[in-house]
C-alpha cells in the first residue's frame, strides 16, 4: 500500500513540474530576471521584485501593478513563478510585463544551458 502512495504521488509531483506547452501571449515590455532575491504582493496587487535583471550586474526592485477582474489569482500565479525561480536560481528566467492586451502578465521558462 506505502509503495502505491509513493507511486502515485511521484506520478502526480511529475505532471505538475513536467513543462506544459501554452500559448501564451507575448510581452511587449517589461523585465526580465535571471535571479530573484524577494518578492511580494500588496494589498493594491502590485507585484514587487527584486532581483537580477538579464544584462546586469546588480539587483534591482520593479514592480507591476496587476488589474482586471482576476488580478488576486493573477497575482498568486506570479507570486508561485518569482518563488519558483528564487529556489533555483540560474535555471529559470522570470519575465514581468505587460501583454498586448495591456494587462500584466508573468512568464517563467526553463533556462537551457
Amino acid at each position: 500500500m506505502t509503495r502505491l502512495a509513493l507511486a502515485a504521488l511521484a506520478a502526480a509531483a511529475l505532471a505538475i513540474l513536467s513543462p506544459v506547452q501554452a500559448e501564451a501571449e507575448p510581452l511587449v515590455s517589461g523585465y526580465t530576471f535571471v535571479a530573484v532575491d524577494a518578492v511580494r504582493i500588496d494589498q493594491a496587487y502590485t507585484l514587487w521584485v527584486t532581483g537580477i535583471q538579464a544584462g546586469q550586474q546588480a539587483s534591482t526592485e520593479v514592480s507591476i501593478y496587476l488589474t482586471g477582474n482576476n488580478s488576486s489569482s493573477q497575482a498568486l500565479i506570479c507570486e508561485k513563478m518569482a518563488l519558483m525561480a528564487m529556489a533555483k536560481p540560474g535555471q529559470f528566467r522570470l519575465e514581468i510585463g505587460l501583454a498586448s492586451a495591456g494587462a500584466a502578465a508573468c512568464k517563467l521558462s526553463r533556462v537551457t544551458p
